[in-house]
Formats: structure tokens, sequence, C-alpha cells
């Protein structure tokens, strides 16, 4: 979500079925809220959601590490699961870059990535955790191109986002 934590109702609508919600959501949506989540008016006269975490939230990669028995430390590394697509081999060039990228620290999705340049490997990195991210989110961990592209400003995202996604839909899949 974006710095303010705030998702506007027409995109959550636009996302219902990505993201699993039943219709009696949407209907009623104050009494299916639990309190980390309350309806605000947004700008324009939007009604959205806003998300209030008081803990550190972790994102699946986090959670996937300590699951495993390992240790997730703090602005360190974290591989980003990538599995190739068959028959796909890497030039020399690309392997290595990827090999590189893979040892940058983990941002994750949760935290204040202000501090960021946003010409940055790291900023990149933390864009491909967002979208790893949010693909977790969604049931069958897919969604159409659209629907992503209008997550764009509410993710804090880059306006070049969509070549992380030509990127990585031609190169990867993730799971």
């Amino acid at each position: 979500m974006s710095q303010e934590k705030k998702l506007p109702w027409k995109v959550i609508r636009g996302m219902q079925w990505y993201l699993g919600l039943p219709d009696k959501f949407l209907k009623d949506p104050v009494s299916n809220l639990d309190s980390s989540f309350k309806v605000v008016e947004m700008e324009d006269g939007l009604q959205g959601l806003n998300v209030e975490i008081d803990e550190k939230k972790l994102s699946l990669l986090q959670k996937d590490v300590i699951k495993r028995g390992g240790e997730y430390l703090e602005a360190a590394p974290l591989v980003i699961p990538l599995y190739p697509s068959k028959g796909l081999r890497l030039k020399r060039k690309i392997s290595y870059w990827l090999d590189e990228f893979q040892r940058l620290p983990y941002v994750s999705p949760y935290e204040d990535f202000q501090h960021l340049n946003r010409s940055s490997d790291n900023y990149e990195k933390r864009v491909v955790g967002v979208f790893h991210e949010t693909l977790g989110l969604f049931v069958d961990h897919s969604a159409e191109r659209k629907k992503l592209f209008c997550l764009r400003l509410y993710l804090g995202l880059p306006q070049k986002f969509y070549k992380v996604l030509n990127a990585t839909h031609i190169y990867f899949t993730f799971h």
C-alpha cells in the first residue's frame, strides 16, 4: 500500500476475485473487518480501506526463511525464488547480473522505502519483492497485467513498473 496505507474501494472491488473476497465483504465491509482495518475517506471523495499495523509485518519471503528453520536478519540478502522457464538458458551477462541482484539486501514491502534511491539496484529489488508479495496474496498467485498496473500508485512503485512485469514474465515464474 502507499505510505498512507490506503487503498480505494474501487481498486479492491476490481481485485475481488483475485483476492478471494466474497460478495458480502464488499456489501458490508465494516462488519467484515478486523481491528487492523478501517474504512476512510480518501481524496476526491472516494472511500478506501486503511491498514493500521502496530507490530512489524513479515513478508511471505521472510516467513518462508523462518519456516525453513533459518534466521531472517534485517538488511541481509534474501534470495527471491525464481524458477526458469523450461528451455531457457540465461546468457552469461544476465546470469551474472541475477547472481549479483540476489546478493543485494532485501527490503520488505512493509518497510519504509523512502531512504532508497529510486535508480538503485536495492530499489529494484524492493519492486520485485512487492511484486512477489502482491502475487502471493492472490488466490492463484497470478493476475492480469492491467490489474497489477492499477496498484502501482498505491504500492509506491515507479512509473516503469511494467519493466519488472515484462522481465519476470519472460524469464521466470513466481511460486
